[in-house]
This record gives structure tokens, sequence and C-alpha cells, in this order.
């Protein structure tokens, strides 16, 4: 469990000292293929719970919210939700393909997902990806969904 803890740190920082936050988002592939609908009620205020895996592979969950907290988001530990006043939770799901020329050798093949509001019961936004040219690594998919959902899509 210790190194599970110390390698999503250290993802976390990696990701977050080498992330260009320069780079025009609109002008990446993931941004036209990365949907996300945000209801009236979601607030990006508001902070996250973020899923834990017992399996991901890519650390798609590390690198979503490191991306997330770059773009304003407050995540915290389950553990620790109960001592913040409101949350939701960041639940996802993905599929990933070998591709031995991008991305490490492992891509994104389909993603989606909810925030959730667990005092309303009720989804506050929903996401999702497919890949359809496969060159789009995860980090640029991370970075365009946690930029959406501030935005409000």
């Amino acid at each position: 469990m210790l190194m599970k803890v110390l390698l999503t740190q250290f993802i976390l920082l990696f990701t977050v000292f080498f992330a260009n936050a320069q780079v025009n988002l609109n002008e990446l592939e993931a941004y036209k293929d990365v949907e996300v609908k945000v209801e009236e009620n979601f607030s990006s205020s508001t902070a996250l719970v973020m899923e834990v895996k017992d399996y991901d592979k890519l650390l798609v969950g590390a690198k979503v919210a490191a991306f997330l907290e770059m773009n304003g988001f407050t995540i915290v530990s389950s553990e620790s939700a109960d001592a913040v006043e409101k949350y939701y939770l960041f639940r996802y799901n993905y599929e990933f393909i070998t591709d031995k020329k991008r991305c490490g050798g492992t891509i994104i093949k389909l993603m989606n997902g909810q925030v959730f509001d667990p005092t309303r019961q009720e989804i506050v936004a929903t996401f999702s990806f497919e890949q359809k040219r496969n060159k789009i690594c995860t980090d640029d998919i991370a970075k365009v969904l946690a930029y959406k959902l501030k935005r409000g899509s």
C-alpha cells in the first residue's frame, strides 16, 4: 500500500512538473474527442474525491487528479472527505490498447465517467473519450478533461 501511495505521488509530481501549462488546448487533438457534459448545479469549487482503482495500469486517476488540481480543483482523499463540507465523487473507467509507437506503449481506447454528488444522489457531470486515430496520449486526455470540467464543457 505504501509503495502504491509513493508511486502515485511520484507520478503526480512528475506530471505537474513536466506539464506544459502554456499549451493551447484547442490545438491538442484530444480537445475535440473529449466530451464533457456539466449540469447546472455542478460547482468547480466543490472538492473532488477520486475513485481509487485496484489496477490502473496507465495511472489515469493520478494524471487526471494532477491536471484537475492545476485547473483549481481541490482533491481530497476518501479518508478526509468527511472533514469537508461538500464533495463530489469522481468515477471513471477506461480500456486501453497496445501501441508500441506512442505514449509508452499503451493508449486509452475508450474512457468514460461521471462526477457524482453523494449528498443529492445525482450525477453533476459526465465525460467520455474514444480513441479515433490511435495517437492521443493519456496526459493530453487528462489535460483536456480537467480544462473542460473547469470551464463547464
